[in-house]
């Protein structure tokens, strides 16, 4: 699978409007905590917010694709579906956009 296609495959099935708060709601947390000049500008928090979003799922990829090439399987559509299920990445990541 590449990435093209898993970032596909995880956006249809990720909430990323949750995603989006959670990082909204922290980075809005940290600004109160340091100096201005040093603050993401309310003008770049979309901009920080799609490009953390685009780094988690790259990072998940990465990590998915290497466990699956010790078993020379990285290139199998059904492989990464599978994987993905049987770990409930979905889910998990899902989840973790709700803790705060």
């Amino acid at each position: 699978m590449e990435l093209r296609d898993f970032k596909e495959y995880m956006e249809e099935r990720l909430d990323k409007e949750k995603f989006e708060n959670k990082l909204r709601i922290s980075i809005e947390e940290k600004n109160r905590e340091i100096e201005e000049g040093h603050r993401v500008k309310d003008k770049n928090i979309p901009t920080v917010i799609k490009q953390n979003w685009d780094h988690m799922i790259k990072f998940q990829y990465d990590l998915i694709r290497k466990t699956l090439l010790k078993e020379n399987k990285e290139n199998d559509y059904e492989e990464w579906k599978r994987f993905i299920s049987e770990n409930e990445l979905v889910e998990q990541t899902n989840s973790s956009f709700s803790e705060y």
